[in-house]
């Protein structure tokens, strides 16, 4: 690879952010200049700087302030909901005790 085409794959690549591809489109002379060590500090850098990952975790964090809130609303309305339940209950329970009475207790 021509160096003129690598140094333009190279922006490309940082304007998209795919930081990490970069350490493997060293051509094979310029790998084997680089030691190892180097090599793995470049793609570890790379990995850092790349930010595609932090729109998940904000993601995540909304996602459970959402779910937690739904749960502590949950707690304050499931009294409420279930003294009008109860309320149905005796009312319809009264409708059926005054249907099959023929109209003699109601």
């Amino acid at each position: 690879m021509s160096s003129k085409l690598l140094s333009r794959l190279r922006g490309y690549m940082c304007r998209y952010r795919m930081n990490w591809v970069l350490a493997d489109l060293r051509t094979s002379t310029e790998a084997n200049r680089m030691p190892k060590r180097d090599q793995i500090m470049t793609k570890f850098s790379a990995f850092l700087k790349d930010e595609a990952g932090a729109v998940t975790v904000d993601w995540v964090v909304l996602t459970a302030a959402i779910v937690g809130l739904g749960l502590l609303v949950f707690s304050f309305v499931r009294p409420a909901v279930s003294n009008v339940a109860e309320q149905i209950g005796v009312e319809l329970e009264a409708a059926k005790t005054c249907m099959t009475s023929d109209g003699k207790t109601c």
